[in-house]
Parts: C-alpha cells; sequence; structure tokens
C-alpha cells in the first residue's frame, strides 16, 4: 500500500522546491503560519503562501494529509 502511495505521488515529491519540502517538514510537524515565518525568517503571509501552494500541490484536505506525504517520503 505504502509502494503504491509513492509511486502514485512521486512526480508531486519531485515537483516541490527545496523551500517548500522544508516547510512541508515544519507543516507536518505542527507549525503554524506564524510559527513557520519566525523560524524562516520569511513574512507571515509568504508563509501562509507557502503552506497553500503545498496543500495544493499535494491535494491534502487536513493534517492528516500532510503528515502522511511528509512521513511517506521520508521528510519526517
Amino acid at each position: 500500500q505504502e509502494n503504491n502511495f509513492l509511486r502514485r505521488h512521486q512526480h508531486i515529491y519531485i515537483s516541490l522546491t527545496a523551500r517548500e519540502k522544508e516547510v512541508l517538514k515544519l507543516m507536518a510537524l505542527g507549525y503554524s503560519a506564524q510559527e513557520l515565518a519566525a523560524r524562516l525568517y520569511i513574512s507571515e503571509a509568504t508563509a501562509s503562501t507557502h503552506r497553500r501552494n503545498i496543500k495544493s500541490k499535494i491535494g491534502a484536505q487536513s493534517n492528516y494529509d500532510i503528515t502522511q506525504f511528509a512521513q511517506a517520503f521520508n521528510i519526517i
């Protein structure tokens, strides 16, 4: 089952930039946009934009989806 998930989503993972992977990791660990902004030295608006773009790219509906994706690709 995990191998099927990896095959179906590998093209999405490859399309993520290094920064998006960094943000995805923090999202999966439960960081809010405000916490992301402080941690990455970016504005809160930029952090929110990253979060929205990543959710859209990976098709995440919930925090569980984000965590599942990050775990599958060994981001966390």
